[in-house]
């Protein structure tokens, strides 16, 4: 199984403390997501682009072959926040990444936001 490592765990030495590993890894891009700042943390979110997704793409790494034990360590690291998504690169390698939950299966619904979430508009103001 391959992993998409497309923030902070790019970066080796996180992997390293992470899993006890310095795999090697390959440049890998996804298209039809995008990268954005998560307010008041140090690493990404991704977001799925329905509406043009091939104008959207982000780059990474790919991790090949990462074991079951490395998976695990890399699973309790992102912890139940995020799931797996399988995706293929724009080279068409197989990959998992990690997503923020929400994101795979919420989408945004204007009658809860009327009914649940609009008050919160007019607090403090």
């Amino acid at each position: 199984m391959n992993l998409f490592l497309y923030g902070s765990l790019m970066d080796p030495d996180i992997v390293e403390a992470v899993t006890g590993l310095r795999p090697q890894m390959f440049p890998g891009r996804v298209v039809g997501w995008l990268r954005v700042t998560y307010p008041s943390v140090p690493y990404p979110l991704l977001v799925r682009m329905h509406l043009s997704p091939q104008s959207h793409s982000v780059t990474g790494l790919v991790w090949r072959d990462v074991s079951a034990e490395a998976l695990k360590r890399m699973d309790r690291f992102e912890g139940k926040r995020y799931a797996r998504e399988v995706v293929y690169t724009e080279d068409d390698v197989e990959c998992q990444m990690y997503v923020e939950k929400e994101c795979l299966t919420e989408e945004w619904d204007f009658k809860k936001f009327q009914a649940i979430d609009k008050k919160f508009m007019f607090e403090g103001g």
